[in-house]
Order: C-alpha cells, then structure tokens, then sequence
C-alpha cells in the first residue's frame, strides 16, 4: 500500500518537471464526514479539511482528457452518543486520488467532471468524550491503516482558481474488527474544494 501510495507523489513531481505540459496546483477544502455500512444507522456528520497538492497531464492531444494526481491530508470522521456521552471520531489521513477527468469549454472558463479511486494511509485517530471533564482517547490501535475509495465530482476552472465539490466513499472496513457498534463502518465524505494552478 505505501508504495502504491507514492505512484501520484511521483506523477505530481513529474508535472512538477514537465510544467509546459501539465497543470501544477496547491488545493484545500471542507470535508463533511461520516461512515456508512450496510444496514447502519445514520450517525451525525463531523466536519473537517483537506490540505494538498496536485497535477494533472493531458493523456490526448486534444487535451480534453487528463489524468490528475493529487496528495493530500484529510480528516473524516463522525459524531455519536454512547452511555450518555457525546464522542466525537477524528481520523487524519495521507490520501492521494488518482483521477481522470475530461475538460469542457476553452479558455479561461473550463469545467472537469471526473472520477477515480484513491488510496489512504491512516496516520492518526482519535476520540474526543464530552464527559464533565472532557479527554480524547487515542483509537488508532483499533483502526485499520489502509483504506480504498471511489471519487467522483466535478470542478469549475476560472484559471487559475479551480472551484469543485467531490464525493468520496470508502470500500475498505476501517476497523479491525468486524464489527463496531453493531455494524462494518466505511469512510464516506463530501468535499467542497477550492484549487489554485500554479
């Protein structure tokens, strides 16, 4: 997985050497969050960000189509009660989506639907309990580190800014046991972004 991981990094600094011919970018976003299973019950979103950057290399002459790769840090998650208590999951992630997107219009005005998967490496997670005196509890040991996600979205290009929403749902159990709470939990996340091509 982690050397899957480093496939987009490479393609990035690849665009990065061969910028005439790409588009270089640093992006940023709201992520709203929570998980999905099959018969789950819907648990409260919890809202977090995404931090990154990306490139993206035409695959035709026509320059229509290109594949984008990106690098980002990203937190999902979710809120719930249990016994009372008001708990609150953060998980941080490295993820790195590999896409392929299709440009419409000329100019300056463009807009790219898109999709894609993306691999991410769990690199923390954490519980945060409002008790009388609340704490956070580190829940990494219980977490799967990798995870599995299809992506779909869309974004408007008004060069150089890059305006877009995505969805992005996770295929891998990010527990280690079968169950928690009674059901298999997915990553699930709606991204709002916003990009700036370099």
């Amino acid at each position: 997985m982690k050397r899957l991981i480093l496939l987009p990094i490479i393609l990035i600094m690849c665009g990065s050497a061969v910028k005439a011919y790409s588009e270089v970018g640093i992006c940023a976003g709201l992520n709203v969050s929570h998980d999905w299973g099959w018969n789950a019950p819907e648990y409260e979103p919890s809202l977090g960000y995404n931090l990154g950057i990306f490139a993206a290399i035409p695959l035709l002459p026509s320059n229509n189509f290109r594949l984008q790769a990106e690098a980002r840090f990203t937190t999902k998650g979710i809120n719930y009660t249990e016994d009372a208590l008001e708990r609150q999951n953060t998980y941080y992630y490295m993820e790195v989506p590999l896409l392929l997107k299709y440009s419409i219009g000329t100019g300056s005005l463009k807009l790219q639907p898109y999709a894609g998967i993306s691999l991410a490496y769990l690199i923390a997670a954490r519980q945060r309990v409002e008790a009388d005196d609340p704490y956070t509890v580190n829940i990494s040991k219980n977490m799967n580190k990798e995870d599995v996600a299809l992506n779909l979205g869309v974004d408007v290009v008004i060069d150089p800014l890059v305006i877009g929403v995505r969805f992005n749902r996770g295929w891998v159990n990010i527990f280690k046991e079968d169950e928690f709470l009674g059901y298999k939990h997915h990553n699930q996340t709606l991204m709002l972004n916003l990009g700036l091509t370099l």
